[in-house]
């Protein structure tokens, strides 16, 4: 499953700075959207690149963008600064 939520918390000497909820979920549509408008694009790419005998990767960068998308759930990120300040990024 697709992650749905991003929360983001920052903390400053043990105490809590800063606190965000991101709803990933209202950014999928609009790349889906974005993925089948660019479609005929790609498909325009890969035929000129079979014409001229190249090798040619773009058709898989949306399937590896969606690979990646689907296994961040459970993501956690843990940032440490010298100063004492942490950021806790988490995908649910």
């Amino acid at each position: 499953m697709f992650p749905m939520v991003g929360k983001v918390r920052i903390f400053a000497d043990d105490r809590k700075k800063f606190g965000l909820w991101l709803p990933l979920f209202l950014f999928w549509p609009v790349l889906i959207i974005l993925m089948l408008a660019l479609f005929p694009l790609v498909i325009l790419i890969r035929l000129i690149k079979l014409l001229l005998r190249r090798d040619c990767k773009i058709h898989k960068a949306g399937p590896m963008f969606l690979y990646l998308a689907w296994h961040m759930r459970g993501l956690m990120i843990d940032v440490k600064s010298k100063s004492g300040d942490n950021v806790y990024i988490n995908f649910r």
